[in-house]
């Protein structure tokens, strides 16, 4: 028998079947319309408050979802191998709920069937060709990829899993317009190559839904949210378009962290067509305060006057151009994001490893991934020699006010309007360690080292 949700997707498919498709909006519902509440309980059935705030809990998906790890039904690494490459519905009984596809490469696959497969199991077949051709892959990447995917998010089973905490969905309906959160739904394309950068490398799985489900949950997300203020659309004047992009490249820093045309860091996504993917207001407000308008995000506020951040918004929005497809790197790689915060844990380490070690390196030598995209190599912090002619108050001047302030690149931002004066204190004592020094004589407090 059908579920709930599966009988009202149904029931919708005929009123959808005008040809919704990627790029379409989803059809308008009044709040709490019929379509709105088939996407809700679809968004139930999918598991989707398993990693994303603003959804509803996901109790209904981890009772059908299997258990996995000690005690569960023992997997075949080949099984779990080959089922990850193509994770087709194998279940009647279950409703809408099913298994996403990650869209894994074979050696994630791999990792996942060294970790999740029954360890006595026999290594045969597609499983062992691959495993042949990737000797380093084994059960710890398999255990981390595990917990970076969120799969304990619908699989309950293994010992210190956590469910990812995704971006909150509740406020998503006043960033994104309706047509390409409806391509989205229904064909995830990643933003960013390597995944959300405070989530240690997750990607949105491919749920491979119908039309009629894909505009059902994008219309249930469309509809939730406060909407911004509105921004002034007037076309920029020739005069203030080129301003405006002199300001960009020479003195804010935002290409440090997004590309526009090729041009630019990894960090953040990509600018190019911004105007397809994001509401207007909202951009204005992700430049004014990112903080309230994406709760969380790791881009720091610019201070910039109210006038300037408008003339900005009406820049990005009018660049148009197509939106440049980020390469997705594999889990695989050591050098991938999610893995260069692993090891120290304190709060120096954490905050470095979130906020520094993208450009600068995870140990402070310059060599961080995001490092190649800037036109000034980051200050290396662990030079001892050039940080100790550096005073604390000088450091703490550099990450509070930005780079410029020192004479250095406007690639690199201001971080005083997300972090706290003592997080900043943090972060220079954590670059005194990388760089085992203290600043010059004359800037010490008398104890014998720096501040």
């Amino acid at each position: 028998m059908l579920s709930t949700a599966a009988a009202r997707a149904l029931l919708l498919s005929a009123s959808l079947a005008f040809g919704l498709g990627r790029g379409a909006a989803a059809p308008a519902d009044a709040p709490g319309g019929p379509i709105q509440e088939t996407g809700r309980a679809l968004a139930e059935e999918l598991g989707c408050g398993g990693c994303h705030a603003g959804m509803p809990g996901p109790d209904l998906v981890r009772r059908r979802a299997p258990v996995l790890g000690p005690g569960a039904q023992p997997l075949s690494p080949e099984f779990v191998f080959t089922y990850l490459g193509d994770p087709v519905r194998r279940r009647a009984d279950i409703g809408a709920s099913r298994m996403p596809d990650f869209r894994l490469d074979e050696a994630e696959r791999v990792a996942l069937a060294e970790f999740l497969g029954a360890a006595s199991a026999e290594s045969a077949g597609a499983f062992a060709a691959a495993k042949g051709r990737h000797p380093e892959v084994g059960a710890d990447l398999g255990r981390r990829t595990f917990g970076v995917l969120g799969c304990a998010g619908c699989h309950a089973g293994i010992e210190g899993a956590a469910p990812i905490a995704a971006p909150d969905l509740s406020r998503e309906g006043v960033r994104v317009t309706a047509a390409w959160l409806n391509g989205f739904v229904a064909h995830p394309a990643p933003v960013r190559g390597d995944g959300h950068p405070t989530l240690g490398g997750a990607r949105m799985p491919d749920f491979r839904l119908g039309e009629s489900e894909a505009a059902a949950l994008s219309s249930y997300v469309q509809a939730l949210g406060r909407r911004f203020a509105t921004l002034d659309t007037t076309a920029l004047t020739p005069f203030e378009a080129d301003r405006t992009r002199r300001l960009l490249e020479d003195r804010l820093a935002c290409l440090g962290c997004h590309r526009i045309g090729g041009e630019g860091g990894g960090i953040g996504p990509p600018l190019d067509g911004l105007a397809e993917r994001l509401d207007p207001p909202f951009v204005l407000e992700m430049i004014l305060d990112p903080q309230r308008a994406a709760p969380g995000s790791p881009m720091p506020r610019q201070p910039m006057p109210p006038h300037e951040a408008s003339r900005l918004a009406r820049y990005l929005l009018e660049l148009g151009g197509a939106r440049e497809a980020p390469a997705r790197r594999s889990l695989a790689d050591p050098g991938h994001p999610a893995w260069t915060a692993a090891g120290d844990t304190t709060r120096g380490a954490a905050l470095y490893a979130r906020h520094c070690a993208a450009c600068h390196g995870p140990e402070g030598r310059a060599d961080g991934w995001n490092a190649p995209s800037l036109p000034v190599p980051p200050a290396a912090h662990a030079d001892s020699a050039r940080m100790s002619a550096r005073a604390d108050d000088t450091l703490f001047d550099g990450i509070w006010a930005g780079a410029w302030v020192l004479d250095g690149s406007p690639r690199m931002p201001a971080f005083g309007g997300l972090l706290s004066a003592e997080d900043v204190r943090v972060l220079v004592g954590w670059i005194r360690r990388l760089c085992a020094c203290s600043g010059p004589p004359w800037s010490r407090d008398g104890r014998g080292g720096g501040r």
